[in-house]
């Protein structure tokens, strides 16, 4: 891997096109790599100091983390009508954000952010995803013109990427972080329902709390296409009550074992 550059103020454009030039080579030679896309990230990372950088892919008017690179946590299934990474997609053009206190869009994530640079990501001229470059350290002016060559090429593995959703356990370990740093019930079922739909082949996900003897829906997904209405509160409590108290979760095929209140939807399990 190469030597970070060294960090004093500014990124240079010098410094900067090197940095992107080394990812893209790693992304050309995409044969050298198991996951071309997480290397070639880790490569942008490293060739600059104090840097971050993520790929997502747009699904359902969200934003998911395909790859990441430097965070220790990152939060999953943003909407795209929030922050900067979200109006970059709304707007299909690349946002350079030099000084992110001054931008009230700005989501921080990371410590000590000084700049941001969201660029989309095209696949027949629709934005299918989004470059995120986050660093301690102010970027240069024309970041958009020599991020873009990259961007082009990573746009397509990305798109990918995204359409194979599915069990990524670094980002599974990155979402457990971000839920242990959230301190409100609602926002935990939203994040939640979000991102185990993701992460697991579900068709509809209902996050419900049973407090004080009333059952209540507290966040719902579902795929486009999917109708499925919550379980009644009735068939939770017989489900919950059916639950040994040591046990994690429970699988109910509802083909072999019906369940009133359930046979509805075509559900084929609970």
């Amino acid at each position: 891997m190469p030597s970070p550059l060294h960090a004093v103020g500014s990124i240079s454009s010098a410094d900067l096109a090197t940095a992107v030039g080394e990812a893209g080579a790693a992304l050309d030679d995409a044969h050298a790599h198991d996951d071309p896309v997480g290397a070639s990230l880790d490569i942008l990372r490293e060739s600059v100091d104090g840097l971050y950088v993520a790929a997502l892919a747009v699904e359902h008017d969200r934003l998911w983390i395909v790859r990441a690179s430097g965070y220790t946590m990152i939060p999953d299934g943003l909407g795209v009508g929030e922050g900067i990474v979200g109006r970059a997609v709304r707007t299909g053009r690349a946002q350079t954000v030099l000084d992110v206190s001054r931008d009230p869009d700005f989501v921080a994530v990371a410590p000590g952010i000084a700049s941001e640079f969201a660029v989309p990501l095209l696949v027949a001229h629709e934005t299918i995803g989004v470059l995120n470059i986050e660093t301690h350290r102010s970027l240069p002016h024309d970041a958009p013109q020599i991020v873009a060559p990259y961007a082009a090429k990573l746009a397509p593995l990305v798109d990918r990427l995204g359409d194979a959703a599915g069990l990524d356990l670094p980002a599974l370990a990155r979402f457990f972080v971000y839920v242990s740093s959230l301190r409100d019930p609602r926002q935990i079922a939203e994040v939640a329902a979000r991102a185990l739909s993701r992460a697991l082949p579900l068709d509809a996900c209902h996050v419900v709390l049973d407090g004080h003897g009333a059952v209540s829906e507290t966040s719902s997904w579902s795929r486009p296409g999917v109708a499925v209405d919550p379980p009644a509160p009735d068939v939770l409590r017989a489900l919950c009550e059916d639950l040994d108290l040591g046990t994690v979760f429970r699988l109910v095929d509802l083909d072999d074992e019906p369940v009133p209140g359930l046979a509805h939807g075509g559900i084929r399990s609970v």
